[in-house]
């Protein structure tokens, strides 16, 4: 089962983060707390395009800003095409699941491409999340999420007429965002629906 995704189209900048990154104008102030960082740290794939990687950096409690402070990861993606200025703004659900995670969906061919040739994209961690500082990520009990059981999929597929229930040994809640193998599986039905996507990838 995949995780909520919000998608938010923006009519001004978010965190002034459209006009840093694509325009090239910031107040100083954002300027100082934006770290612009090679996109191998947030594990993006060699193959998805116009990306630029960034920390930025913001007060634990926005009541006192001279605190302490946290970093937020930023992957922002360039439009291919241009043909709508408004950008689109990605927030991973979950809650607490990673949104930097889903930049596989934007490689040659990724679901989401599609997106990225209309608009730009930005992707913003949310505070705890994987690649936020600090992190809030336990890795012993990841294979032990329990927040959505295979019983809950196996439920939900008695009631599609074209379904097909696949379990990740391993991986917990939102495989999706965890694994190139679901991602595989999912482009292949999407591709052709009539038939079952082939299994070859879960015993690798």
């Amino acid at each position: 089962m995949i995780t909520g995704l919000s998608l938010i189209a923006i009519k001004k900048p978010i965190l002034g983060l459209c006009l840093l990154s694509f325009v090239g104008v910031a107040s100083p102030e954002l300027a100082s707390s934006l770290e612009t960082i090679p996109c191998t740290s947030f594990d993006v794939p060699p193959d998805v395009e116009k990306a630029t990687c960034a920390y930025i950096t913001v007060p634990e409690f926005h009541s006192s800003p001279q605190g302490n402070t946290l970093q937020l990861g930023v992957i922002l993606l360039e439009s291919l095409a241009h043909e709508d200025q408004t950008p689109l703004v990605m927030e991973q659900g979950g809650p607490g699941a990673s949104t930097l995670k889903r930049i596989r969906y934007f490689t040659s061919d990724g679901i989401h491409r599609p997106l990225q040739a209309r608009r730009d994209i930005i992707l913003i961690e949310q505070r705890g999340a994987y690649y936020s500082w600090p992190c809030l990520y336990c890795t012993e009990i990841e294979s032990y999420n329990p927040i959505t059981p295979v019983q809950f999929g196996e439920y939900v597929a008695q009631f599609l007429p074209q379904s097909q229930v696949y379990e990740f040994a391993g991986l917990g809640h939102g495989v999706v965002a965890q694994h190139d193998c679901p991602v595989r599986l999912v482009n292949e039905f999407l591709e052709n629906p009539q038939e079952f996507p082939e299994q070859d990838c879960l015993r690798e």
